[in-house]
């Protein structure tokens, strides 16, 4: 309901308050503002550890139903390498989840301190 509220008040604001423009959004995402500058990044990376978390459930899932496919295929070799191949790709999408996090994560540090810096 929050998030419902945030989009309506977002986009309906016609007028910035005067000390920060974005303190009524931070308040409702749950983000640090800070001077309005790092908001953007913030919620980039809430945006992102979310997608990141839902990936690895995902792959999870995958790898249980891959190993459940090998454990009773009872000598049927093309259900064993249908269930490799699940486990195969889901961990590839592991990797390339966390691969994603970490460049996010060095990008934000980076353009955290280059925003301190200014």
């Amino acid at each position: 309901m929050r998030t419902l509220t945030f989009f309506i008040t977002f986009f309906s604001a016609g007028t910035a308050h005067a000390q920060n423009a974005y303190s009524q959004y931070c308040e409702a995402l749950g983000t640090y503002c800070g001077d309005g500058r790092a908001f953007v990044i913030h919620l980039a990376t809430r945006i992102e550890t979310i997608i990141v978390q839902f990936i690895v459930g995902a792959a999870i899932c995958a790898v249980i139903y891959g190993a459940l496919k090998i454990v009773t295929s009872a000598g049927d070799d093309g259900k064993k390498e249908e269930g490799k191949n699940i486990i195969v790709t889901a961990l590839i999408g592991l990797v390339l989840a966390i691969a994603a996090h970490a460049v996010i994560s060095y990008v934000a540090g980076f353009l955290t301190q280059a925003i301190g810096s200014t």
